[in-house]
């Protein structure tokens, strides 16, 4: 877009800190550097005099990015207001005022985040804890060499009164058996049910009860 300007005024200016001291003046421990600004006064004449004025208002409320080159040049600034006067002096047009301020284009930086490790899990094991103090116990044991009633009930986990009962055995005794010798371990008997006999013939009703 090309305009009419007739002046320009360029400011620059820094910001200064002061602070005041005890028993003296103020002091200045910081000067920071303000954005350039530029002022300028022109013309807006002709058929698109009232095109130009939306455009830059429109480019002032959206914050566009603009180039003025003239006199001055100025990279990266925005229109910060917009001033036009309409008067008898000027039939197709207006005259305006704008002011523009330079600004700092800064890239956000950003850093990627490491890749998530996924923590090591150990898999489950389906077999369960196994009790490997557990023996089962047969119904019958061939006895090995030097194995005596006690090595035998001990091994097994079982009284030895038990073994003694179940192959007749009546003294205690620590002599070892016969190699190849077959003995019960006193666990093949069975108990035998107990019935009641019904009272009174076939009629009548029979009771059981739980031991």
């Amino acid at each position: 877009m090309e305009l009419f300007v007739i002046s320009e005024e360029p400011e620059y200016s820094v910001q200064v800190s002061s602070h005041n001291v005890e028993k003296g003046g103020t002091i200045t421990d910081h000067i920071r550097k303000e954005t350039t600004s530029l002022v300028l006064q022109g013309l807006l004449i002709g058929p698109q005099a009232s095109n130009y004025k939306q455009r830059l208002v429109k480019a002032m409320n959206e914050g566009k990015l603009l180039q003025y080159t003239g006199r001055n040049m100025m990279l990266n600034c925005v229109i910060t207001s917009l001033r036009t006067a309409h008067n008898n002096s000027i039939a197709n047009g207006m005259t305006f005022t704008m002011s523009l301020k330079q600004v700092n284009i800064v890239q956000p930086a950003y850093s990627k985040l490491p890749p998530k490790k996924k923590a090591a899990v150990k898999p489950k094991s389906r077999s369960g804890k196994r009790n490997t103090s557990y023996r089962p116990v047969p119904e019958t044991h061939t006895a090995r060499p030097g194995q005596s009633l006690m090595d035998i009930a001990r091994y097994f986990g079982i009284p030895e009164s038990m073994i003694r009962i179940a192959n007749n055995v009546i003294e205690r005794t620590a002599k070892p058996f016969v190699e190849g010798a077959k003995l019960l371990l006193g666990l093949s008997k069975k108990k035998k049910k107990k019935t009641m006999p019904s009272g009174g013939g076939g009629g009548g009703k029979q009771y059981m009860q739980d031991r």
